[in-house]
C-alpha cells in the first residue's frame, strides 16, 4: 500500500543518524569540482541550522585531513575540501553570535568513542541469559573505558554522546545482575547511573530515574521507596500538558499497584495514560486495524520530535505504553471475552515491536557504515556487530508452542504424549535459560504430573519454581506455585504440610507486607494472597496448635497502629490540612483532583512514618495476651476461615477455647441481618433474628470461660465488626447487662502499652445547628441539652470542662486548637454532631458534621491527641469500613473510618454508634456515661451502666427495641486504665 511505504519512508528519514546524513551530503560535495561543490553549499546551507552546520564542518575537517594524508601534494579532492571547509567556517563564524560553536574536533577521541559504540554493540548482540555474568563484566569494563574518555581533552567533545553511553552500560548491568538474581547490584548499578545523569544534566536521567522506580516495584519489593519517588514526581506533572514522560510515569505506577493487587488504582492509572496518549495523536490500536494506528503513532512523533533519539524514543514509548495498557487490562479484566481482547492486542503488540526493533537494526546498520568511514583507517574497524535475532527468534518460537500446549492441556487428559511434548519444551527453555518461562513450563508440566498421579514428581517441579521465581524476584510466581503444591497435600488431608507450606508463603507475604505503607494499598496487597492465611490457620486448627493458630489469624486482622508521634507538626499533614481547606470553597467540577491530591498526600504520609521507623507491633503470642488480661476478663477473637465457617477462641488469664462454626444455609440470613442493621432508621423486630445467632457467636464450647467474668474484649472479623455482640442473650438478659463489654481491632492491639494522658481537662463539642455553605442540616435539638448535662457531671468532680457549642463548635475552631496542639491538653473528648454514614470508596473520608464545615477522618488522623475516651455521639461513627477503593471486601480486615482515625491521632479509646443514633436515647446514655467516667469509673463499665440505666427507665417494648440502645459500642486500642485518675475521679 502506498500509504504504508510513505509510513516506512518517514520512519527511516527519521531515524538516521544526523552525522551519518553529514558524512553522505559532505561525501556527495566532495565528488565535484571545487567551484560547482561551493556553489552548491552555498545553496543548502542557508536552510541548514546551527547543529547541522557544526555536523557538516566536522565532517569536512575528517575529510580534509584523510584527504591530505592520501594525496599529500594536493589533488581535486583535497581543494574540494579546502574549499568547501572555509566556506562552512565562514558562514559558522558569521552565525557565531546566534549560538556557540562546539568544541574542535579529534580524531582520536572519536575513533575511541567508535570502538567503545562497536564493543557495546557487541557485547549486546552476543548476550544471552546463558552468559549473563561475563556480559555484565564486560558493562562494567566498558563504563569505566568511557568514564576514562569523558575525561580526556577536548573535555566538552562527545560529551553527550560518552554520559549516555555510560548510563547505557550501568543500565545494562542492572538488567544482567537482575538476571543472575542480584537484586542488591542492580539496584545499586541503576542508582550509579541516576546520579551519573544527575551530575552531567543528561537528558537519560529522567528515563533512568523511571527504570530504577521499575527495578524497585517490580523485582526489590520496596514499593514505599518507588512511591515516595513516583507520586510527588506525577503530581508534579498534573498542572503541565500531556505528554510521553507522564504516560510512562502513570503506566509504571498502573503496574506497581497491578503487583500490590489494587485493582481500583489500576484501572484509573490506565484512564489516565490512555487519555494522554489519545492526546498527544497516539490514537488507541486494535489487533485488526494495528498498522493504521502504526501510521498514526509515526506522524505524531514525526511532528512533536526533533533528534534520531527523540523519533525512536516517542515510538517506542507509545507502543510499549499500548502493550502495557492491553497486558494491565489483560490482568484486571473479569470479563472473558474483553480480557481475550486484551490478550491478543498485545501479542499483536508485542509483534509490532519485533518489527520495529528489526527496521531499526537495519538502519543503525547502514549507517554505521557510513560512520565508520570517518575513523584514520576505515578499512581497519570491524564490522558492525548486528544484533542478532537468532535468540529472539527461538525464544518466540518457543512461546508459540507453549501457548499450544497450553490450549491442549486444558481441553484433553493427561498423557504420556503431552508429557513428553512438556519434556521437550522444558529441556528448550533450560537450554535458552528462559527465566520466567522455564516457570511456566515447569507449572506445565507438573499440571500433566499431577494429571497422570505422579504427585511426587508434580511437587518436585513447583518447588523448583518456587526456588528459581524467589531467586529471581518473582514472589507472586513463587506463591502460585506453593498453592499448587498445598492444593495437593489439602486433597490428601496431611494438614502438617499445608501448615508448613503456608508458613512459608506467609514468611514470604510478610518480608514484603510491610514495604506498603500507604493504608488502602495495604489493604489491596493481601487481595490475592488472602488464602494462605486462611489455610494456614485451619491447618494450624487442625493440627491443635491454638498460638499458631492465632498468631497466622491475627497477620490478617486489622493492623491499625497507634498513634505515630507529632504528626501535627508534618510538612506534609500541614498540606493535607491546606487541601482541606481548598476542598471547602473550590467549584464542584475540580473537587475530585484535589481530593486525589490529598490521598497522594495520605499516601506519602504514612510512607514517611514507616521511614520515620515507628515502633513495631508487639510480637503475638497465646501467653502474651493472658498475661495481659486481669483475672476479671476474658477477651473472645473470632476469624472467619471462609464465609460460613466461623473459629470463636475464647481466652483468659488461665485458659482458652476454640471451636469451628459452621452456619450452613444461616450465613445468608447473617448477611441481610448486618445489612439490616447498618440501615436502622428506626425501631424494627430484628431482635429474634439476631438472638438466633448467639448459638455460632457464644457457642457452648466458650461459655465456660465468661461464667463469672465481669468483662468481655470482643476481637471481631470482617462482617462481624458491624454486629453488635453485646445484644446478644445471655443469662436470661442481653450480654451487656451482665458483662461489661468492649471490642478490640484484634488481639495483637491488647499488647499495646498506651500510657495514661498527661491532660487534665474534658472538652465537649455540640453542633445543635449549622450554616455549612450548600447543604441542608438537620438541627439536633438534644445536643444542647446533652452538652449541658456533660458539663454538670464533670464539675461537680472538679474537672474542668470547655464547652463549644453553637457557631463556636467549628472546624475551624477545631483546626485552631489541634494546630496549638491545646487539643492535647484533654483526657475526654465529646463530640455531639451529625456523622455521615462509612463511605464505601473512600472510607477515610467519612465525615463529621460541625457549624461550618465537615471533619473527615482523613483530616482528623494529622492531628495530635493524648485522650483516654473519645465519644462520638453521633449516627455511624463506630460503622467498619466492609470495603475499600475497588475492593468488594477488606481481606486484611482493615480498620477504616473515624476510629481508626481517632487511634492514630492518639486516643485510647473510642465510643461510636453502628448506626442511627436515636437523638432523645444519645441524651439519656451520654448523660449516664459522662456521670460514671466523671466519678472514676472505666470506660467500658460506665457504658454497661449507661446502657442498663437506659433500659431501666425505658417505657414499653418499643423504647427498649435494641434501635435506641444497642448501637453504641466502646472500641479500644491497647490496654487502657481502669479508671480515669487524678482529677477525673
Amino acid at each position: 500500500m502506498a500509504s504504508d511505504n510513505g509510513m516506512w519512508e518517514t520512519y527511516e528519514r527519521r531515524l538516521h543518524d544526523p552525522m551519518a546524513t553529514a558524512i553522505l551530503q559532505a561525501d556527495r560535495l566532495l565528488a565535484l569540482a571545487p567551484e560547482t561543490a561551493t556553489a552548491q553549499l552555498n545553496d543548502v546551507q542557508q536552510a541548514m541550522d546551527i547543529a547541522a552546520l557544526q555536523r557538516l564542518r566536522q565532517v569536512l575537517t575528517v575529510r580534509h585531513a584523510q584527504a591530505s594524508l592520501a594525496d599529500p601534494d594536493g589533488g581535486e579532492r583535497l581543494a574540494t575540501a579546502q574549499t568547501l571547509l572555509a566556506t562552512a567556517e565562514e558562514t559558522l563564524a558569521a552565525r557565531a553570535s546566534l549560538a556557540p560553536m562546539v568544541s574542535a574536533p579529534s580524531l582520536e577521541k572519536q575513533e575511541a568513542w567508535l570502538h567503545l559504540m562497536e564493543d557495546f554493540n557487541a557485547a549486546m548482540a552476543a548476550h544471552s541469559p546463558a552468559n549473563a555474568a561475563a556480559t555484565l563484566a564486560r558493562m562494567l569494563l566498558l563504563h569505566d573505558r568511557a568514564g576514562e574518555l569523558l575525561a580526556s581533552p577536548p573535555a566538552d567533545y562527545l560529551k553527550d554522546d560518552l554520559v549516555s553511553l555510560m548510563c547505557d552500560t550501568l543500565a545494562a548491568a542492572a538488567d544482567y545482575a537482575r538476571e543472575l538474581g542480584d537484586a542488591a547490584a542492580a539496584r545499586r548499578f541503576l542508582q550509579q547511573a541516576v546520579d551519573t545523569a544527575d551530575r552531567h544534566l543528561a537528558l537519560d536521567a529522567a528515563a533512568l530515574r523511571l527504570k530504577l522506580a521499575d527495578f524497585l516495584l517490580s523485582r526489590s519489593g520496596d514499593f514505599d521507596q518507588a512511591l515516595q519517588d513516583l507520586l510527588p514526581l506525577r503530581e508534579s506533572m498534573d498542572d503541565q500538558p500531556a505528554s510521553l514522560a507522564r504516560v510512562q510515569l502513570t503506566l509504571l505506577l498502573a503496574e506497581g499497584y497491578a503487583r500490590i493487587g489494587d485493582d481500583f488504582e489500576t484501572a484509573r492509572a490506565i484512564r489516565d495514560a490512555a487519555a494522554d496518549l489519545q492526546t498527544l495523536g497516539y490514537s488507541a490500536p486494535e489487533t485488526a486495524t494495528l498498522t493504521a494506528s502504526l501510521g498514526a503513532w509515526i506522524a505524531a512523533a514525526d511532528r512533536q520530535t526533533r533528534t534520531p533519539n527523540e523519533f525512536r524514543g516517542a515510538l517506542l514509548a507509545a507502543t510499549r505504553s499500548y502493550m502495557t495498557i492491553a497486558n494491565l487490562r489483560y490482568q484486571i479484566e473479569s470479563d472473558s471475552q474483553a480480557g481475550a481482547a486484551a490478550l491478543a492486542l498485545t501479542e499483536a503488540l508485542t509483534g509490532l515491536g519485533m518489527e520495529l526493533m528489526r527496521r531499526d537494526q537495519e538502519i543503525a546498520e547502514q549507517d554505521y557504515r557510513v560512520l565508520v568511514t570517518m575513523a584514520p583507517a576505515p578499512d581497519e574497524v570491524a564490522p558492525f556487530g548486528a544484533i542478532s535475532f537468532g535468540y529472539e527468534a527461538q525464544l518466540k518460537n518457543l512461546i508459540d508452542r507453549l501457548s499450544g500446549l497450553q490450549a491442549r492441556i486444558e481441553r484433553e487428559k493427561a498423557s504420556d504424549a503431552l508429557l513428553e511434548e512438556a519434556s521437550r519444551l522444558l529441556e528448550e527453555g533450560r537450554e535458552l535459560n528462559a527465566g520466567r518461562i522455564v516457570s511456566l513450563l515447569l507449572n506445565m508440566h507438573a499440571a500433566v504430573l499431577h494429571g497422570l498421579g505422579r504427585d511426587a514428581e508434580a511437587i518436585s517441579d513447583w518447588r523448583e519454581v518456587w526456588t528459581r521465581s524467589l531467586a529471581a524476584g518473582e514472589p507472586g510466581d513463587a506463591l502460585d506455585a506453593q498453592q499448587q503444591i498445598i492444593a495437593l497435600y489439602l486433597e490428601r488431608a496431611d494438614h502438617a504440610a499445608v501448615s508448613r507450606l503456608c508458613g512459608e508463603a506467609i514468611d514470604l507475604i510478610e518480608r514484603d507486607r510491610y514495604n506498603v505503607s500507604p493504608p488502602y494499598l495495604q489493604s489491596a496487597f493481601l487481595r490475592r494472597k488472602v488464602q494462605f492465611y486462611f489455610l494456614g490457620v485451619f491447618a494450624a486448627y487442625k493440627l491443635g496448635d491454638i498460638d499458631l493458630m492465632l498468631r497466622r489469624a491475627e497477620l490478617s486482622k486489622s493492623r491499625i497502629t497507634a498513634h505515630r508521634g507529632d504528626v501535627q507538626a508534618s510538612t506534609l499533614a500541614g498540606e493535607i490540612r491546606q487541601l482541606t481547606r481548598d476542598l471547602e470553597t473550590v467549584p464542584v467540577g475540580d473537587e475530585a483532583a484535589l481530593r486525589q491530591k490529598r490521598r497522594t498526600l495520605w499516601d506519602l504520609l504514612a510512607i514517611q512514618h514507616a521511614a520515620d521507623r515507628q515502633p513495631a507491633p508487639p510480637q503475638f503470642s497465646l501467653a502474651a495476651v493472658q498475661a495481659a488480661l486481669a483475672p476479671d476478663e476474658v477477651v473472645v477473637s473470632y476469624y472467619w476461615l471462609h464465609p460460613g465457617v466461623l473459629l470463636v477462641t475464647a481466652i483468659d488469664c488461665g485458659d482458652v477455647a476454640t471451636t469451628r462454626q459452621v452456619f450452613g444455609d444461616d450465613y445468608p440470613q447473617l448477611e441481610v441481618l448486618v445489612d439490616q442493621l447498618g440501615e436502622l432508621r428506626g425501631p424494627r423486630p430484628v431482635e429474634h433474628v439476631l438472638d438466633s445467632f448467639a448459638r455460632y457467636l457464644l457457642p457452648e464450647e466458650i461459655r465456660p470461660l465468661l461464667h463469672g467474668k465481669l468483662r468481655v474484649i470482643f476481637s471481631p472479623h470482617r462482617l462481624l465488626h458491624r454486629f453488635p455482640l453485646h445484644a446478644l442473650p445471655w443469662e436470661d438478659n442481653v450480654l451487656i447487662a451482665r458483662l461489661a463489654v468492649s471490642y478490640a481491632p484484634s488481639l495483637t492491639s491488647l499488647l499495646v502499652a498506651r500510657p495514661v494522658a498527661s491532660g487534665t481537662r474534658v472538652l465537649a463539642v455540640g453542633a445543635d445547628q449549622y450554616a455549612i455553605p450548600g447543604r441542608a442540616i438537620t438541627p439536633l435539638p438534644g445536643v444542647a441539652r446533652e452538652i449541658r448535662d456533660l458539663h454538670r457531671a464533670y464539675t461537680a468532680h472538679g474537672v474542668v470542662t470547655d464547652l463549644l457549642t453553637g457557631p463556636s463548635a467549628s472546624v475551624e475552631t477545631l483546626r485552631s486548637w489541634a494546630g496549638d496542639n491545646r487539643l492535647r491538653d484533654y483526657r475526654v473528648l465529646h463530640f455531639a454532631t451529625h456523622g455521615e454514614d462509612v463511605l464505601g470508596d473512600s472510607p477515610m473520608e467519612t465525615a463529621l458534621l460541625f457549624y461550618d464545615a465537615e471533619l473527615d477522618g482523613l483530616e482528623l488522623s494529622t492531628w495530635s491527641l493524648e485522650a483516654d475516651l473519645a465519644v462520638l455521639s453521633a449516627c455511624h461513627t463506630a460503622k467498619r469500613a466492609l470495603t475499600g477503593p475497588g475492593m468488594a471486601e477488606l481481606v486484611g480486615d482493615d480498620l477504616f473510618g473515624l476510629q481508626a482515625s481517632l487511634f492514630s491521632a492518639g486516643a485510647r479509646s473510642v465510643v461510636g454508634a453502628l448506626w442511627k443514633a436515636d437523638d432523645d436515647a444519645a441524651v439519656q446514655i451520654m448523660q449516664i456515661l459522662h456521670s460514671q467516667v466523671a466519678a472514676g469509673v472505666a470506660p467500658e463499665f460506665a457504658l454497661q451502666a449507661a446502657v442498663n440505666g437506659y433500659l431501666a427507665g425505658a417505657t414499653g417494648d418499643w423504647r427498649r427495641n435494641l434501635y435506641f440502645w444497642a448501637p453504641y459500642v466502646l472500641s479500644v486500642f491497647g490496654r487502657v486504665p481502669r479508671s480515669l485518675p487524678g482529677a477525673v475521679n
